[in-house]
Order: structure tokens, then sequence, then C-alpha cells
């Protein structure tokens, strides 16, 4: 059985490649060498409309591949913003809102982004996206930029933890509740 790429010229094939270079069909005849009106004419054609689909999906295929791969550079920079105490206010907001848009925007069915004030919460979404991996729904890549969001919201989780419980010792050091004062007394 004869595919549709097995009918193609090699001209049609180069035409094929040159529409993917430019917008204009005329400019993509002109780089291949035919008249424009040939191409108009393979573009009637259901196997040479065929190829082309197929090729401009393997460019989409190839550029999706291309931004995942950098997508955990460009989160990792964005973290580094955040981290960095020299940073400027208005460059750690736009990385924060960055990170938190891709988070909520990228992430697979099913996977809830908890709000950042229960560390079981996380845990629990973090088993989600463990499974989401095995399951396959979800690259390694797009999980360390999910697990990232999560350590960031755990870290503010423990922290305002500590800072509670730092708060009521002083407050009941200052009222004068320590045990030791109470032990004392007897």
């Amino acid at each position: 059985m004869a595919t549709s790429t097995e009918k193609l010229t090699g001209r049609m094939r180069q035409a094929i490649n040159a529409l993917l270079l430019h917008p204009k069909i005329g400019d993509a005849a002109r780089e291949c060498g035919v008249p424009e009106r040939t191409v108009y004419g393979w573009m009637k054609k259901p196997h040479f409309t065929a190829a082309l689909a197929a090729a401009r999906r393997r460019v989409v295929d190839v550029t999706v591949a291309r931004v995942q791969q950098a997508s955990g550079a460009a989160l990792s920079a964005l973290l580094r913003i955040l981290a960095d105490p020299a940073a400027a206010s208005t460059a750690k907001v736009q990385a924060a809102k960055a990170v938190l848009e891709i988070a909520i925007r990228e992430r697979p069915a099913g996977i809830h982004v908890p709000a950042a004030n229960s560390a079981a919460e996380i845990a629990k979404a973090l088993e989600a996206v463990s499974r989401a991996v095995a399951r396959g729904d979800l690259l390694p890549p797009e999980a360390q930029a999910i697990a990232s969001v999560f350590k960031s919201q755990l870290d503010a989780v423990v922290v305002a933890d500590w800072e509670r419980r730092l708060a009521t010792l002083e407050e009941h050091s200052r009222a004068g509740g320590g045990r030791d004062d109470d032990e004392e007394a007897e």
C-alpha cells in the first residue's frame, strides 16, 4: 500500500519544506523554483495537503519538546531570582507570578495545587504528582517543576508554623506563664 509521502515528487517535498519556512506561498514557490500557481495546484491535492499537515505537526512536536526541555532551566532561573536577596522586588514579583501561572496552567488533571497552609495537603499533592509520573501522564521535568512549587509552598508552611510557635512562646513568656515559673512556685 502506498503512503501519501510516496506520491510526492522531489519538488513537492521542497515546496513543503519551503512552506514551513515562509508564510507566503509566493515566497515558498520562489525558494523551490516553481511557479506560485503550481504550489496552489499542489495544495488542492489530498496527498500533498496531508504531507504538509504531517510536516507542520512534526514542527510543532519538535517545538513543544524543545520548550519542555528548556522549562526546567527556565523555572530554575525564576526560582533563583525569587531566592536572591539582592534581586529587585519587581523582578521577584514577576518571577513569582510566572512560576505560579505555570504551575496552575500546566498541572495535569487530578493534581491539585494546594494553598500553602498545610504540609499534609502538600504531601498529598506530591503523591498525586508521583502517581501521574508512574502512569505516564506527566513527564519528569514537568513533575520537577511542580515539585519545586510545592517545595516553596512547604518551606512557607514550615516557616509560618515556626513563626507561630515562636510568637506563642514569646507571648507566653511575657505573660509570665512559663513552665519553670509554675514549678518553682510549688
